[in-house]
């Protein structure tokens, strides 16, 4: 009889043990021979930003990159004259430079701010340009152009004035004349300019 309830206790125990051992155990992951495999989170992948070379960028000040345009090349030619006037060098600076003086020789309607920086139209805007430099009785210099020259192209006029024994003389030098606008502005300088000014003021009369 107490064999028996020796064996009845050991198989109480026996269970006992095996519950346990069930209860304790739930949840765990117990080690195996295989590698341990670490569980991730879930990741969010933004996509990459790749910048295409053909793509123009912006330089650090904020501007974007421009190739540089080399325009449209003109060849020009450089005119020069000397002419002589039957009057006093002060008289020949203030026909060019005066706005009455030159409204009477041109015969049109004149706009002329004679200044340093001033500008100027003549023959109603076929003729226009700033004035560059002035030096009373000495010399001009003028940017200068025809309407129909190419956008934004200009001619450079300098007009050096002296007195000679028998008048005043204008040595004219002008650079940037498009090749083929330099007949015409030869003419222009001829007739327009000296041929007119001599004919309205006189100055190609000898009075004495």
């Amino acid at each position: 009889m107490l064999e028996n309830g020796i064996e009845l206790i050991r198989n109480q125990l026996a269970q006992y043990i095996s519950a346990l051992k069930a209860e304790f155990s739930v949840g765990m992951i117990l080690p195996t021979d295989k590698k341990e495999v670490t569980p991730q989170k879930n990741i969010t992948t933004q996509p990459k930003t790749t910048m295409d070379p053909s793509i123009e960028t912006s330089s650090p000040n904020g501007l974007q990159k421009q190739s540089p345009n080399p325009g449209v090349k003109i060849h020009t030619t450089k005119l020069t004259c000397t002419e002589k006037f039957l009057c006093a060098v002060e008289d020949i600076y203030k026909v060019l430079t005066d706005k009455n003086r030159v409204e009477a020789f041109t015969r049109s309607s004149v706009q002329m701010e004679a200044t340093k920086g001033g500008k100027f139209s003549l023959f109603g805007g076929n003729v226009t340009g700033v004035f560059l430099e002035l030096e009373m009785d000495k010399k001009i210099v003028q940017k200068w152009r025809f309407s129909n020259w190419p956008e934004a192209h200009y001619s450079i006029v300098t007009m050096n004035l002296s007195q000679g024994s028998d008048g005043a003389v204008v040595d004219l030098v002008q650079t940037g004349v498009p090749d083929k606008e330099v007949e015409r502005t030869k003419q222009g300088w001829k007739e327009n300019f000296w041929g007119r000014i001599r004919q309205t003021f006189g100055f190609g009369i000898n009075l004495f």
